[in-house]
């Protein structure tokens, strides 16, 4: 693990990127600079992403405290979002708060069969800050967008994927699926 809770390695062709701060894999503002600055060297050289987490879930943080650390969660899901390279995220686990909002950002998802996925924001009294509101609609469609980020429901996989939030499935998180699917939209 470096510094910043970013692994990184060249896998197959893709640059595989992973959250390597567990349990949470929160996305602090070291670790939102340090992906930003990988997805743009991946861009320079034309190499899909995939990215994953460390330990028991994708990202699971939800801050209790005001970030004001740049770049903030906002900017890494444009970077994400904006990617001339495709970028997909593999979860696992547990995904809610800003996890579920990069998750929102790349181009595909596939999830474990035990992940939940969950805009948990609203349970503690906070906004998404990361594009949920924009793009959660454009995937599952305006009144169940509504519905996830004004209830906080943490969504099994097996529901995401039939409602379009992940686009399939990998058991056990395995890589190999991912690193397809990246080569494939690549």
């Amino acid at each position: 693990m470096s510094a910043d809770g970013l692994g990184s390695r060249l896998q197959d062709g893709i640059r595989v990127l992973t959250l390597d701060s567990p349990p949470v894999n929160a996305l602090t503002a070291e670790l939102r600079e340090a992906l930003v600055l990988a997805l743009a060297e991946a861009a320079r050289a034309g190499t899909p992403v995939v990215i994953r987490g460390e330990g028991p879930g994708f990202s699971s943080d939800l801050p209790l405290d005001p970030d004001h650390g740049h770049p903030d969660l906002a900017d890494l899901c444009r970077a994400v979002a904006e990617s001339p390279v495709p970028v997909v995220v593999l979860l696992h686990g547990r995904v809610t708060g800003p996890g579920a909002e990069l998750a929102l950002a790349a181009r595909a998802r596939l999830a474990d069969p035990a992940c939940r996925i969950a805009f948990a924001d609203i349970t503690l009294g906070l906004c998404p800050s990361g594009g949920a509101s924009q793009r959660l609609p454009r995937l599952v469609g305006p009144r169940m967008a509504l519905e996830f980020l004004l209830g906080g429901r943490a969504v099994p996989a097996a529901e995401a994927l039939a409602m379009g939030l992940v686009d399939g499935i990998s058991e056990g998180a395995a890589l190999a699926p991912a690193l397809r699917l990246a080569s494939a939209l690549g």
